[in-house]
């Protein structure tokens, strides 16, 4: 074959070869252009709810003393007695308490006392909410008095509105940590001239399962309008404040201040008893007026808080609403001072106060009983005869519309409770235990209750807060009633 023959054959073969390669990449090109079948994938949304975890209430414990003598340490001068609610709760006690030192001299009066009480409901529990109370009553030559107190889920703030430092009143802020982990805690000192500065207020270890207690008096010293916040830097603690009184030889007044978590533009305090405030006040022109009714308040940020409070009369259930006799209150706080009100004026009855402020505030109300026939008492107390109860009363958390919430009623030692019910704004239906109870709006409502009851409420219609008072001869205490932890919300997962 000759050379140019090759040529040729060779040059038709290529020619061949890139007639079809080009027809391929047309054919590749139309079928990209051609549509295909439509592939929607599967991203249905999956939601899990978690499973809920234990929940734990710490309670505030023993009434604190000091021994007698020389060098005075700090004991436990009398044990409460404790009442849960809710089925498949588990009660067992702190590791330790700085209120139970491993010794004390010999001439200590012996008291059978125990860390504070640790309330839980496992998980496996057929009951969904827990609840908790404190209450003891007191007669030593120091100490007089009935105090109760609800145990409390541990949080990384609180505030403890009252007590004083003044001559013969003495003020313990009590701190437990029921979690796993050491929690480190700083309390920040408010009083009627602005912010007090002390030392040792910051950075306090609160071991797990432990108590800590400090004198409340050796920060804030010759105080009469304290206010204490703790805020827990690392962990969660519950902190309560325990207030004596003693005036002369005589002590009269036992108070446990459990702690609202936060400051907040609406305040409920729904039951303030007032009982026989003509022996209180013709007591206080005796003795000093710190026995008057007294409302205090704080605004913690700097730029103050103007403040309304209305003073409504609790109604009895299925009454007419109550016209309130008392005019709104109305002050303009300082940031930073505490402002006390003292009440003298207000009437027998149950009292809601209903506070709304232009940024967050706290407050607390400071009630007195005194029983006009003292014989009644089981006898004199170092030569006297006491006859004075005081205790001051915390905001109660709002309940809102829907949510199911469990209280209970302390053991009454010799006094009588009843519920309070009070609604800010929008009226309310309270289910108690299938009981239907109308809360009106901008009003209050309070009941008799049983001592040791469980109390489980639903709430219908406007926000409703709820507490408990008990009342006796020489006797005054209010617990409340706290909105249930909130659960984990359900998670939505996407598949990837």
């Amino acid at each position: 074959m000759t050379d140019a023959r090759r040529i040729a054959l060779a040059s038709g073969r290529a020619g061949l070869s890139l007639l079809a390669a080009g027809a391929a990449v047309a054919l590749g090109a139309a079928a990209l252009l051609v549509p295909g079948p439509t592939v929607t994938p599967d991203v249905t949304a999956i939601t899990v709810t978690p499973d809920r975890s234990d929940q734990t209430l710490a309670c505030p414990g023993g009434v604190f003393g000091l021994t007698p003598g020389d060098n005075p340490q700090l004991t436990v001068a009398a044990m409460p007695r404790l009442v849960t609610a809710g089925t498949g709760a588990t009660v067992a006690a702190l590791d330790g308490s700085d209120a139970l030192p491993s010794e004390l001299p010999a001439e200590t009066p012996l008291v059978a006392a125990d860390p504070p009480a640790v309330v839980t409901l496992p998980v496996s529990a057929p009951d969904e909410l827990v609840a908790a109370i404190d209450s003891v009553s007191v007669r030593t030559p120091d100490i007089f008095g009935f105090a109760a107190a609800e145990c409390a889920p541990a949080s990384r703030t609180g505030w403890l509105v009252g007590g004083d430092t003044t001559v013969g009143r003495t003020s313990w802020v009590a701190v437990a940590n029921p979690g796993p982990v050491d929690a480190t805690i700083d309390l920040a000192l408010y009083g009627a001239s602005g912010v007090i500065t002390a030392p040792g207020t910051t950075g306090i270890i609160v071991p797990s399962g432990f108590q800590r207690v400090v004198a409340f008096d050796g920060l804030a010293v010759d105080q009469t309008s304290p206010i204490v916040s703790v805020t827990a830097r690392a962990g969660s603690v519950t902190a309560t404040l325990q207030t004596t009184t003693v005036r002369g030889l005589e002590p009269g007044g036992l108070s446990v201040v459990t702690a609202a978590e936060t400051a907040a533009t609406r305040l409920v305090i729904p039951g303030v008893p007032i009982i026989d405030p003509d022996s209180v006040q013709e007591r206080a022109t005796a003795v000093g007026p710190d026995l008057l009714p007294t409302l205090r308040l704080l605004a913690p940020g700097e730029e103050g808080a103007d403040v309304t409070v209305r003073l409504v009369r609790a109604g009895a259930v299925d009454a007419e609403p109550e016209a309130s006799v008392i005019p709104p209150i109305l002050a303009a706080l300082e940031g930073g001072t505490v402002l006390d009100l003292p009440l003298p004026e207000l009437p027998a009855g149950d009292w809601a106060f209903l506070v709304d402020a232009s940024a967050p505030v706290v407050a607390g109300v400071r009630v007195s009983v005194v029983d006009a026939d003292p014989d009644v008492l089981p006898g004199p107390v170092g030569g006297v005869t006491p006859s004075i109860d005081q205790h001051w009363i915390s905001a109660s958390p709002l309940l809102p519309d829907g949510i199911t919430a469990l209280g209970t009623v302390g053991d009454l030692a010799g006094t009588t409770a009843r519920l309070h019910l009070a609604a800010p704004a929008d009226g309310a239906t309270v289910d108690l235990d299938g009981r239907l109870i109308e809360v009106p709006a901008g009003g209050a409502v309070s009941l008799p209750v049983a001592g040791s009851t469980p109390l489980r409420i639903t709430i219908a219609g406007g926000d409703v807060s709820a507490s408990v008072s008990y009342r006796g001869d020489a006797a005054i205490a209010t617990t409340r009633i706290l909105a249930p932890r909130a659960a984990t919300p359900p998670l939505v997962i996407l598949p990837q």
